[in-house]
């Protein structure tokens, strides 16, 4: 597994210091795809290679790529909330806005609190920015407000609104 983490490793970095592919980037997506391919023969359900795989799809800017490699691991493994969250990342790259707010909602809503239910909260209100949606962005810190309210142990989430409120909102409303 090492190896494949240090393979991909370096992939990403000879993208980003553009050594090895200049503009190629059909070569460098077909080469994590040879590279993950050959790990999986063995286990093609291995949950960290797959998402391995998919979070390097992702930080290259293959979001559909990305995207269905999630989905694999989704599939496998259905209520994992932190590669829903990857999964709406992916949303995002490939601007499939409506997707990644209906991921966010159903982390949100759960009946069970999510261990992701915050940062949920917190990618929604910065979509809403992202998209000017005042109404959504009003809705949704309400909903933060509440829950800062009724439960402790909420820094992250009062941390993080402080910030939103502090470098973003003003420049969008």
């Amino acid at each position: 597994m090492n190896n494949l983490k240090e393979k991909l490793d370096e992939i990403i970095d000879d993208y980003l210091n553009g050594e090895r592919y200049e503009d190629k980037y059909d070569k460098i997506r077909e080469e994590i795809m040879e590279v993950t391919k050959k790990a999986l023969e063995k286990d093609p359900e291995n949950l960290e290679i797959l998402e391995l795989k998919a979070d390097t799809l992702q930080e290259l800017g293959y979001y559909g790529y990305a995207h269905d490699t999630y989905m694999e691991i989704l599939k496998i493994k259905p209520r994992n909330d932190r590669i829903r969250l990857k999964n709406a990342d992916a949303y995002l790259g490939m601007r499939w806005f409506g997707e990644a707010e209906e991921v966010y909602d159903r982390i949100i809503n759960k009946k069970r609190k999510s261990e992701y239910r915050d940062e949920a909260l917190i990618a929604k209100l910065m979509l809403n920015l992202r998209v000017m949606d005042k109404n959504g962005y009003d809705k949704t810190m309400k909903k933060c407000k509440k829950i800062i309210s009724e439960e402790d142990d909420t820094e992250f989430l009062e941390s993080e609104i402080k910030d939103i409120e502090k470098y973003f909102y003003d420049d969008v409303f």
